[in-house]
């Protein structure tokens, strides 16, 4: 795994943590 690769996929985890009780609230 490359280290941009990690990164990407860290960044994607941090965005479904905080779009996930957004959508939970929103619905």
């Amino acid at each position: 795994l490359h280290f941009t690769e990690l990164l990407a996929f860290l960044k994607l985890c941090e965005h479904t943590k905080l779009l996930l009780p957004w959508h939970i609230v929103n619905s």
